[in-house]
């Protein structure tokens, strides 16, 4: 099995941040570990719901490339600190 990696972010994450997040790490990771059954799974967090990380998600989202799921609001599922 291949290691995952992690990274740390440097002060307060915003959404420039988050779409160098998801240009740089997540969707490239996601395509070499999932291939065309890669599902980005998002949250309702404002920084990654900015036009500027949704304008990139749509111009990666074909089936054969990746697809998104949306949770209904106010979802914990995706955020692992408030299942604690």
């Amino acid at each position: 099995m291949e290691q995952r990696r992690f990274r740390k972010v440097k002060g307060i994450l915003n959404q420039h941040g988050s779409h160098s997040i998801l240009q740089h790490h997540e969707v490239p990771s996601g395509l070499r570990l999932f291939g065309s059954d890669f599902t980005i799974r998002r949250d309702d967090e404002p920084k990654r719901t900015s036009e500027f990380c949704r304008v990139f998600l749509e111009s990666k989202q074909t089936p054969e490339v990746i697809s998104i799921m949306k949770p209904p609001a106010q979802s914990t599922h995706l955020n692992p600190i408030k299942l604690l």
